[in-house]
């Protein structure tokens, strides 16, 4: 079924004039896991040179849509054009264009940002080392963590333990990081 479905997509890709299409798999199951894993692959097409990505959410389930929707907002320096076509049957199609959708994107202020990508390696950081990390004042790493746990993407364990990013934050963090290599 997901080969057919596969087939479809590469002709509505033709159609509108995108080549070289391929099939990736995108594992079920927590969507923070899968939004970050759909945004390592866009960024992963974008540096083999591909410049717009069509995604078929057509008779998928809602947690894949909601993955593609989440993905695609969070994708910077990418152009994703959003294509929704019937699967009942009926003859319709319709396009978010790339710019409407790069209008969802978000935007953190830099300190976050930096402070969002050095935890991203995983195990957690003291605020002392993320501070001597990224040249950063100590203080000013702790007001900006408390401000990345008052928003859900970090957390700490315990007062004096390390900083460690929750799966959102990872998922911002990839999505960054993806910005960053995207300029």
């Amino acid at each position: 079924g997901a080969r057919n479905a596969f087939e479809a997509l590469r002709v509505m890709a033709s159609r509108i004039g995108v080549d070289g299409c391929e099939l990736v798999e995108v594992r079920g199951g927590d969507l923070a896991a899968s939004v970050r894993e759909i945004i390592a692959s866009f960024y992963g097409y974008a540096e083999r040179g591909y410049d717009r990505l069509v995604v078929d959410v057509t008779g998928g389930s809602r947690f894949l849509v909601a993955s593609m929707i989440a993905a695609s907002m969070l994708i910077s320096g990418v152009k994703v054009d959003v294509y929704v076509q019937s699967d009942t049957g009926e003859d319709w199609e319709s396009r978010i264009p790339s710019n409407i959708v790069g209008l969802l994107g978000v935007r953190l202020p830099s300190e976050l940002s930096r402070i969002l990508v050095a935890l991203a390696p995983g195990e957690g950081y003291t605020p002392g080392e993320i501070a001597e990390r990224l040249g950063l004042a100590e203080k000013t790493v702790k007001n900006r963590l408390s401000e990345l746990k008052k928003l859900g993407l970090a957390a700490q364990k315990g007062r004096a333990g390390s900083v460690y990013l929750t799966p959102w934050g990872e998922v911002i963090a990839e999505a960054l990081k993806g910005w960053n290599r995207a300029g």
